[in-house]
């Protein structure tokens, strides 16, 4: 897994690594791939799938 704590060190030297570490656990397959981490806001039905699915879920809209 990557270190995202050195990448935090980039703009924050107060790093809370239980932060960080229930950040990746919750977030984790989002993470892994390059591709997986955007939403194509371009292509109407992914952003349809993320309103319906985690906004939904998430915020309750």
């Amino acid at each position: 897994m990557a270190d995202y704590s050195a990448d935090i060190k980039k703009y924050s030297s107060n790093i809370n690594a239980k932060a960080v570490a229930a950040i990746v656990k919750f977030c984790g397959i989002a993470l892994r791939g390059k591709d997986s981490q955007w939403v194509s806001v371009t292509d109407d039905a992914e952003v349809k799938r993320v309103v319906d699915g985690f906004c939904a879920k998430k915020l309750g809209t």
